[in-house]
């Protein structure tokens, strides 16, 4: 897997404290990367193209209560940075596209004091 060329990529997670990726190739889908997640379990995942670049970015939600990112460098998904913050497993993820997902709605919640 190269940045910068047109590709099919799915993300799984399992119960086997992994993530999976597989790429899609002529005729099916050709296992890629396992990434561990030792003890712990990624309960959703994401991928997304960095805004302006052809890069990949992977974000995986986790039990241990933090969002983890992986950016595809030489091939293989590193991970980046882990987002903390949450104080119970993360259980879904997901990149807004638009800049816009959600984001004016809960401002204004917040803008307002309200809890929904």
């Amino acid at each position: 897997m190269e940045p910068g060329f047109c590709t099919t990529l799915i993300a799984t997670a399992s119960s086997d404290s992994t993530v999976r990726i597989w790429q899609r190739e002529e005729g099916g889908f050709q296992y890629q990367q396992s990434i561990p997640f030792g003890s712990g379990f990624a309960l959703d995942v994401s991928l997304a193209v960095l805004p302006g670049t052809a890069v990949p970015v992977l974000a995986c939600g986790a039990d241990d209560h933090k969002i983890h990112l992986f950016v595809l460098q030489h091939g293989q998904f590193q991970r980046s940075q882990s987002l903390p913050g949450h104080e119970d497993w993360v259980q879904g993820v997901e990149f807004s596209h638009n800049g816009r997902y959600g984001c004016e709605e809960f401002r204004l919640q917040l803008e307002k004091s309200e809890v929904v």
